[in-house]
């Protein structure tokens, strides 16, 4: 094991994988329970030098990773990466009957440009989750979806990442 990091309950540590098992070099994610890997590695193309990680520092959402490398996660990345470890979105904001009635307003802050989704139900118990948006946040982070079918006297909304 190389360099480590620690976030939330997440610990990120570098790994180093024998040359018989043809893999590159990686970051793995312990979440307490399993090791897993966290995208498809590092790899320095350049045959005079060896693929070597030499730090790993969290801020905010993102990992970011220092060392000797040309490619990270298949694509070009000279000697810094950033991985991007959570997708939660926060700040959920209901606007109800506006702008006018019978229609919602929900704004949420998120990761710019990455797809969310955003769905509502009528009841949380057992009703299905319908999809009312499958938008990303601008570029400052900021998601705002209209439900203008709002007409149920009870609506239950929920915001996550769309893989």
């Amino acid at each position: 094991m190389g360099p480590m990091a620690v976030s939330g309950n997440d610990l990120y540590a570098v790994a180093y994988f024998t040359v018989a098992s043809k893999k590159p070099v990686n970051v793995l994610k312990w979440n307490g329970i399993i090791w897993s890997e966290l995208g498809s590695g590092f790899v320095e193309v350049n045959p005079i030098y060896s693929t070597r990680l030499w730090t790993l520092a969290v801020l905010g959402n993102d990992l970011y990773v220092g060392g000797q490398f040309t490619i990270a996660g298949g694509k070009p990345s000279v000697n810094i990466a950033r991985a991007r470890i959570s997708f939660t979105p926060d700040n959920l904001a209901l606007q109800a009957n506006a702008p006018g009635a019978h229609t919602n307003t929900l704004t949420f802050a998120g990761v710019p440009n990455f797809p969310y989704i955003v769905q509502y139900a009528t009841n949380v118990t057992d009703s299905p989750w319908f999809t009312l948006s499958t938008n990303a946040p601008n570029a400052q982070g900021i998601g705002t979806v209209i439900d203008s079918t709002a007409s149920d006297p009870q609506r239950f909304y929920r915001v996550g990442f769309e893989e």
